[in-house]
């Protein structure tokens, strides 16, 4: 970690001075953080802000989420649609879902589920539209870049297109011209990895867990009737948010041949391990990296992602399960 200025938390509160000669993304990390309770809490990471002169004011909430105040590139880049009154509503509507009692019935469980998840993707839609708008719209060069930079999920293809629009405006920018590059790639990637299809045998591939122990998948496929290959990665917010309900799953299914395979695309093996002991995961756990055999065999250009296959005949018969999806389609397999 290039750690470009610290400060310890007092009361709740900190301050950080540093001398900034070039505007750029930065990250925000917690570390050794304490609850009220005495409990020693994981990083607080992965989020980002621009680093730009003037006063700033970040102000977190009790789910780490914070705002950062005062800069101009702060209210372009997020300001702009985190402080909008329509994304502020969906999410309070989404922490108060959150907060309700669960439901009695499995049905009731499933359509609770359904609308949280509903919720959090209207939530998901609105910053991928409100970094559209900037990325696409904005008369700065600067903060369309900056938009782009800290952008990590994309509703269709407006993230190609804007980088696109910002290499006419922007010719000599290094960044711009390396990424719309990488993303003509990424769009090629993306194709190839479309023809990995429900109905299309799965690829093998070797890997090694935490411990260094290589392992197969067809070893696994040996042993158990149904897999599901999860590909995930320690940062991927979508990615932890599943994890419960492939542990309920797991549970659910385990005994009756269900198989769990995750692969985790992290480059950082301390990332990886932190993750997997803050999730606790039961099931195998492999890795690691984008440029592992597993991760160039699937194509995975974004997680989460996950393929569903059948270990007798080593045929895919889903993709992309979420939620209880995963249950029906196990329910349907194992009737």
């Amino acid at each position: 970690m290039n750690v470009i200025v610290e400060a310890p938390i007092e009361n709740g509160k900190f301050s950080l001075t540093h001398d900034v000669s070039e505007i750029r993304r930065v990250y925000f990390y917690v570390l050794d953080a304490v609850s009220d309770s005495g409990l020693r809490m994981a990083p607080v990471k992965g989020q980002q802000f621009i680093l730009e002169p003037g006063e700033l004011t970040l102000t977190m909430d009790q789910r780490a989420r914070f705002v950062v105040e005062g800069g101009e590139y702060n209210d372009a880049v997020f300001n702009s649609w985190k402080l909008s009154e329509e994304y502020i509503t969906a999410n309070e509507q989404y922490n108060a879902m959150l907060k309700e009692p669960e439901a009695e019935t499995e049905d009731e469980r499933r359509a609770q589920a359904d609308a949280r998840r509903d919720q959090f993707s209207k939530i998901l839609d609105l910053e991928s539209a409100g970094r559209q708008h900037v990325a696409t719209t904005h008369l700065d060069p600067l903060a369309r870049r900056l938009t782009l930079q800290t952008t990590w999920l994309v509703s269709g293809n407006w993230y190609r297109e804007a980088l696109e629009e910002l290499k006419e405006l922007a010719p000599d920018d290094p960044w711009v011209a390396m990424n719309v590059e990488r993303e003509r790639e990424r769009a090629e990637l993306a194709a190839k990895r479309d023809k990995i299809a429900v109905g299309t045998p799965i690829v093998d591939f070797a890997a090694v867990d935490l411990d260094g122990e290589s392992m197969t998948l067809s070893q696994v496929q040996a042993d158990t009737k149904i897999v599901l290959l999860e590909f995930w990665a320690s940062w991927c917010g979508p990615c932890r948010q599943e994890i419960p309900n492939l542990k309920k799953a797991y549970e659910n299914f385990g005994d009756k041949g269900f198989e769990i395979v995750s692969f985790t695309i992290d480059d950082d093996k301390e990332a990886w391990m932190q993750a997997s002991e803050e999730e606790e995961l039961p099931w195998i756990n492999l890795g690691m990296g984008r440029e592992s055999e597993a991760a160039t065999k699937y194509t995975v250009t974004g997680v989460p992602y996950n393929l569903l296959y059948d270990a007798e005949t080593g045929t895919i018969v889903s993709k992309n399960l979420r939620g209880h999806e995963l249950d029906v389609k196990l329910e349907e397999l194992f009737m």
